[in-house]
Order: structure tokens, then C-alpha cells, then sequence
């Protein structure tokens, strides 16, 4: 009985000793944004306007006295899926782990709101609506930039990383993946941050002091 015990051990030792992960395809990163078409609402007032969140501030000095005559309501949101997909061993108890896909949404839904205050098509209206335009412009341009960037910094992370774990005990495996997944996606929450403040900054850019007065002057009091 010791000695079969003694084979038996040195079989499975053999065994797993010949198990080789290897990657059958090569991963997808795949990195997608959605189609950004505006919506217009000219269904709400100018105090109705006032009451929405905005994501820039006035430029100018609080205790001047504004009207909102338009906005452009919207944010880019991200989401991500990560697929993995196991090979196991049961009666050697080894597996391993293998990365099959990364999945990036880039999302965006942007309506521009302009007072019905203003009739469509009076210099006001027109005005307005090209100012808010801008505001889309910039997502727009943001999602194509950070598209590229997430595809490059998610191929370079996975080069560093790898896309495969084992031979492993199967009781590793979640472990590892877990790890795996992390790592990745920690690589889209630094970039989705960047995003974040890039836009802050550039949307601000927007609603600067020359560019207000730029479309109050056009119409010179005219609505």
C-alpha cells in the first residue's frame, strides 16, 4: 500500500508537470463610442434653466445679475466588461486562467436646451444654440481622444501584465483573476479621471467672459 501510495504521487507529480497554459487567440480590446446626436429642447423657460445642474460656472462677478439662455445638458460616462474564461485539470486539481476580452463604452447623450423665451430662428435663439453647440464639440472631440488612449494604455498594460495565469491549484484561480481584472481596470479609472478633469476644464473654457458677451453683442439687445 506505501508503494502504490508512492507511485500514485509520482504519477500526478509527472502529470501536472506537463500541463501548459497557452493562449488559444489573443485577446480583444475593443473600445467604443456611442453615437452622439444632439437632442434640442425649447420646452423650458428661462427660471426653469436656472434650476438645472450646470457643469461650468459664470463668468461673471456673483452679484451681477444673469439669465440662463441655454444649456448643454450631458455627460460622458464610461463603462467596462472584462471577460475571462478558465481551462481546468479536476483530477490534478491545476487550472489556468485566460484574459478573452476588454470591453470600453464611451457614452454620451447630450441635449442642448435653449429658452423658449427666445423664438426658434430669432438672433437670440441663434445665438444661443451656436454657443451650446460648442459644448457638444468639446465631448465630441474628447471621446475620439480618449477612445485612442484608452486602446494604447490597455495594450500596454496587458503587455506588462500578461494575459494568462497558470498552471495554477484551481483554488487560485479566482484569486488571480480578481488580480487580473483589478489591475485592468484600474488602467480605465485613471483615464476615465483624466477624462473627468480634461473636460471640466475645457468646458469651462467655453463659457469664458469674451465668448458671453460675444453672443449678447451680436444681437444688441435684440431677442
Amino acid at each position: 500500500m506505501i508503494g502504490l501510495d508512492y507511485l500514485m504521487a509520482g504519477y500526478l507529480h509527472l502529470a501536472s508537470g506537463q500541463v501548459e497554459c497557452r493562449l488559444p487567440k489573443t485577446p480583444r480590446i475593443v473600445v467604443n463610442t456611442s453615437d452622439t446626436t444632439v437632442r434640442y429642447d425649447h420646452t423650458k423657460g428661462q427660471r426653469e434653466l436656472e434650476g438645472m445642474d450646470k457643469d461650468t460656472v459664470s463668468p461673471y462677478d456673483p452679484h451681477i445679475k444673469t439669465h440662463v439662455g441655454g444649456l448643454m445638458n450631458g455627460e460622458i460616462t464610461i463603462s467596462q466588461n472584462i471577460r475571462f474564461y478558465q481551462e481546468t485539470y479536476p483530477s490534478l486539481n491545476i487550472g489556468c486562467l485566460y484574459l478573452d476580452s476588454i470591453k470600453v463604452d464611451l457614452h454620451m447623450k447630450p441635449v442642448i436646451y435653449v429658452s423658449k423665451n427666445y423664438p426658434k430662428n430669432s438672433c437670440m435663439y441663434n445665438s444661443v444654440l451656436e454657443h451650446e453647440k460648442k459644448h457638444v464639440a468639446v465631448d465630441q472631440a474628447l471621446m475620439v481622444k480618449y477612445r485612442a488612449i484608452m486602446i494604447t494604455a490597455l495594450d500596454r498594460a496587458l503587455a506588462e501584465l500578461g494575459h494568462k495565469r497558470g498552471p495554477m491549484k484551481t483554488s487560485g484561480l479566482s484569486g488571480a483573476q480578481q488580480s487580473l481584472q483589478t489591475s485592468i481596470q484600474n488602467v480605465v479609472k485613471k483615464y476615465s479621471a483624466q477624462l473627468t478633469s480634461e473636460r471640466k476644464k475645457q468646458q469651462q473654457d467655453v463659457d469664458n467672459l469674451a465668448e458671453y458677451e460675444r453672443v449678447q453683442a451680436r444681437c444688441k439687445g435684440r431677442i
